[in-house]
């Protein structure tokens, strides 16, 4: 049964990391002063989709082992992995190349403690009634982590 938990919960999270970087290409191009075109960004996603899947399944299944650990290791992990999949979506990264910017960006550039807000704000926001919590959720995190890392990853 933990097992079946553990892949919904991957598989979910796969879900959101990929909207997040359909997001972060959005954004890329509203804060560059361009228009937003859906079909033009889900082209560009599409393109970008071999590396985005590979770090979106690795990302996850990452956070779900802590946050299965137990909740803190969860968010931990959270903070410093999921910076990968904004980066991945501009730079169309490998993985290990996109791992090792989420590193450097959460620990390097002194971001840990905005990273660690928003992961913390989007766990608190998952606690409230099943459907409003995971959708506020994911929004929040889909919208605001790719923001920071497009402000302050370059």
């Amino acid at each position: 049964m933990s097992w079946q938990i553990f892949l919904v919960s991957v598989i979910s999270s796969v879900i959101t990391l990929l909207s997040m970087a359909w997001v972060t290409l959005i954004l890329e191009k509203e804060l560059s002063g361009g228009k937003t075109n859906f079909s033009e960004s889900w082209i560009d996603l599409s393109k970008k989709s071999g590396n985005l899947i590979i770090a979106a399944i690795v990302v996850s299944v990452i956070i779900s082992l802590g946050t299965f650990l137990y909740l803190i290791p969860g968010i931990i992990l959270a903070t410093i992995f999921l910076p990968a999949i904004p980066y991945t979506a501009i730079k169309n990264a490998t993985l290990d190349k996109a791992l090792g910017f989420s590193f450097s960006f959460v620990f390097s550039q002194t971001n840990f403690l905005a990273i660690l807000l928003i992961v913390i704000v989007e766990f608190l926001l998952s606690l409230l009634p099943p459907l409003v919590g995971l959708f506020l959720a994911n929004l929040f995190i889909s919208i605001w982590l790719p923001y920071v890392y497009l402000k302050y990853g370059e």
